[in-house]
């Protein structure tokens, strides 16, 4: 008995730690022209995101919201690289964005390469 009040507790203590470790954070990257390869684009709670890739590998799973007024436009694009696997340049801004559950920067140009 004393034995699987033991291995309950540890559970217990386990998972409440995990509750409370912090998520990755990543930081924002600057403000301008970048090369990234687009890992996934879609919606989410009325946005439409994507994560993205540096080419050179400065920064990775980076999360992007497009622009509410051309985001169509972009998101066709974005679809396109990723169907054609083709590296794109972003312009992006040094702004945060807050979403549930991620922060993310915003997203301004798509230009295929």
């Amino acid at each position: 008995m004393k034995r699987k009040s033991l291995i309950i507790l540890f559970v217990v203590a386990v998972a409440f730690a995990l509750t409370f470790v912090p998520a990755k954070s990543h930081a924002a990257i600057t403000q301008g022209f970048h090369d990234v390869n687009i890992v996934s684009a879609g919606p989410f709670f009325g946005k439409i995101i994507m994560i993205v890739d540096a080419v050179d590998g400065s920064f990775r799973n980076q999360w992007l919201v497009l622009n509410a007024e051309m985001q169509n436009s972009l998101l066709a694009t974005a679809l396109s690289s990723i169907s054609l696997q083709q590296e794109v340049r972003v312009w992006v801004m040094a702004d945060s964005v807050t979403l549930p559950g991620i922060i993310a920067q915003t997203c301004y140009s798509i230009l295929l390469k």
